[in-house]
């Protein structure tokens, strides 16, 4: 038996399908080869999708951990010069701030992040925080319709606060235009294009980190 014969049986034993019955509605069909052939339907292409995230997330989350190595070996050999200066002190933590969230998103950026579904996790993670006082990933992901959004929200602050309170030290093309067009303060998390937006914060933030360094030496 397959794996939809045993969700259909499930269902069926269960009486939730309604098969035999007169509804309206599409969720109740006629017949049991009609219901699997649905059931089926929508197990492919929950697959399908799952598996483009998939692809994409592997090289996203590849990215996002060589960016933070790159800003671990630069803040490990530059340590003195970046302590002695409070400017470059804050750069560092600021890009330490996007890298962290850019791994965090990366994993939860799989559905649109749309106001209504993101109020209704907002809620879930309150209450799950309020009655447990602990977080996990899992729950993060359980919720990711609004954790999504902090982790997104996190990376455009912090850009945006690198261009503008530190374009004199970090002036590359990348920045200005991520920043010109992410302005955190005048659109809600999620209007952009979710996939756009990662591969644009990964682009800035490899050009960031280089050119820090350059600042540095």
């Amino acid at each position: 038996m397959t794996d939809t014969d045993k969700i259909v049986a499930a269902i069926l034993a269960a009486g939730k399908c309604g098969v035999g019955a007169n509804h309206d509605s599409d969720t109740h069909l006629q017949t049991y080869d009609e219901f699997r052939e649905k059931i089926a339907t929508r197990e492919t292409g929950k697959h399908e999708v799952a598996i483009e995230f998939l692809r994409k997330l592997t090289g996203w989350r590849n990215d996002a951990l060589t960016i933070k190595f790159d800003l671990l070996k630069l803040i490990t050999e530059k340590d003195s010069r970046i302590r002695v200066n409070p400017r470059h002190n804050a750069i560092a933590q600021l890009l330490v701030g996007a890298s962290f969230s850019l791994w965090r998103a990366v994993f939860l950026t799989d559905m649109p992040l749309e106001l209504d579904d993101a109020l209704t996790a907002a809620k879930g993670f309150l209450e799950k925080v309020v009655s447990d006082n602990a977080i996990g990933f899992s729950d993060e992901k359980k919720f990711k319709r609004w954790t999504a959004g902090f982790y997104v929200s996190h990376i455009e602050y912090r850009l945006y606060h690198l261009q503008h309170e530190y374009s004199d030290i970090l002036a590359i093309e990348e920045l200005r235009n991520f920043a010109d067009r992410r302005n955190p303060f005048s659109s809600a998390p999620g209007t952009h294009s979710q996939d756009q937006l990662i591969s644009d914060a990964i682009g800035c933030l490899k050009q960031l980190i280089i050119r820090f360094g350059q600042v540095l030496a």
